[in-house]
C-alpha cells in the first residue's frame, strides 16, 4: 500500500502556539491573539510595523510560524491600543481573535510548546503506533537550512564578525545547527541519541539550565543534549565530548577556536518527545515543544510532504 503524502497549505496545516502564560491584563504592551493564514509570522510582523508605525524593539513574538499554514499564536505591541489594532487590520488572512495588557515585550523561545493538526488522510495502525512511543530524534527541518544559509553562516563564522542583522543571524544559527545535526547522526548511528551517557549536558523536562552528569549521578528519564557551538560553550566530557570535538574537527574547529566565536552557543536536546496524539476524521493532531518540527515527525513516519494549494475540511 502507498504511504500517504502530506499537502502543506494553510487549509490542511494548522499551528497554534501554546503560551508560557497568560496576559496578566496590565501594561504598556499589547499582547493580541492572532489568527493568520498563508502569511508566515515575519510578513505579520511587518504589515503590523508599517500599519502601526512601530519601530522593531517595539514588536514582540514567541516564535517564527510557517508560511503555509493557519497560525494562531501572541504577538505583543508596545504602545498601542485595542482600537488601533481594530483599525489596521482588515481581513486580508488575518483576524483578532483576543487582545490583552501586559508588562512587558513578548520575547523569543517564551512557549511551551506547539500544537500541530494536520489533515493527512490514510494513516495506519502502524504510524500511530510509532507516534505514540512519544520519542523521535531532535532533528531540524529542512527549512532550517535553506539556500545556502549553512555556506554563509560557515564564512560569517570564520570572519569573526557579531551578526547583527536578522538575515546573518539566520545564517549563524543554521551553521550552528547543522553542527548539531552532524553530531545528532552520530549518536543516531552509535544508538545513544535518546540515553545520556557519562560526560553529557542534560535537562530536565522541556526548560531549565543544561547541566553535566558523570556516571554517578546518570538520570533515567533525562534527554541529553548536543551542541550549539559558540564562545561561552562549554564542550561535553567522556565519550559525549569526544563525539563533539570530531565533528567540530570535520569542519576545521578547534575547541580553543570557539573563544573566538561571536555567538555564545547553548545545547538542544537529542530527543524530541511527541505529546498528546489524536487522529480523528483525517486529522492528526500532535504537540511538540519548542523548536521541534512537524516535517521531521513525518519524515520519521516515513511520509513525504509538499507544498501545496488542496483545500481540506476545518479540524
Amino acid at each position: 500500500m502507498n504511504e500517504p503524502v502530506f499537502l502543506k497549505a494553510p487549509h490542511t496545516f494548522v499551528v497554534e502556539e501554546i503560551p508560557l502564560f497568560s496576559p496578566s491584563g496590565e501594561g504598556e504592551h499589547l499582547y493580541v491573539w492572532l489568527e493568520h493564514a498563508g502569511w508566515g509570522t515575519r510578513r505579520v510582523l511587518r504589515y503590523l510595523r508599517e500599519a502601526l508605525g512601530l519601530r522593531e524593539v517595539q514588536v514582540g513574538y514567541a516564535g517564527l510560524k510557517d508560511t503555509h499554514a493557519t497560525v494562531r499564536q501572541w504577538i505583543s505591541l508596545q504602545g498601542v491600543s485595542p482600537d488601533a489594532i481594530q483599525q489596521a487590520i482588515h481581513g486580508d488572512g488575518i483576524k483578532v481573535l483576543e487582545m490583552r495588557f501586559h508588562r512587558h515585550k513578548l520575547r523569543v523561545g517564551k512557549l511551551r510548546g506547539n500544537r500541530f493538526s494536520l489533515y493527512l488522510p490514510g494513516l495506519t495502525a502502524t504510524h500511530l503506533q510509532t507516534l505514540r512511543k512519544g520519542r523521535i530524534p531532535n532533528r531540524y527541518g529542512p527549512q532550517r537550512f535553506r539556500g545556502d544559509a549553512v555556506e554563509r553562516g560557515r564564512a560569517w563564522i570564520r570572519g569573526g564578525k557579531r551578526p547583527r542583522r536578522r538575515v546573518e543571524r539566520f545564517w549563524v544559527s543554521a551553521y550552528q545547527a547543522w553542527l548539531f545535526q552532524l553530531l545528532l547522526e552520530r549518536r543516531v548511528q552509535e544508538g545513544t541519541w535518546d540515553r545520556a551517557l557519562p560526560g553529557d549536558f542534560v535537562r530536565m523536562g522541556d526548560r531549565g539550565w543544561f547541566r553535566p552528569v558523570s556516571a554517578e549521578d546518570l538520570p533515567g528519564e533525562a534527554s541529553p543534549a548536543g551542541m550549539l557551538p559558540g564562545s561561552r560553550l562549554t564542550l561535553a566530557t567522556g565519550h559525549p565530548g569526544a563525539l563533539e570535538r570530531e565533528v567540530l574537527a570535520q569542519e576545521g574547529w578547534r575547541e580553543a577556536d570557539l573563544r573566538r566565536w561571536p555567538v555564545r552557543g547553548t545545547r538542544r536536546p537529542f530527543v524530541l518527545p511527541i505529546r498528546h496524539v489524536k487522529y480523528v476524521g483525517s486529522w492528526l493532531t500532535f504537540e511538540l515543544p519548542p523548536g521541534g518540527y512537524a516535517t521531521v515527525v513525518l519524515s520519521a513516519l516515513g511520509i513525504s510532504w509538499e507544498e501545496h494549494l488542496a483545500r481540506a475540511p476545518e479540524p
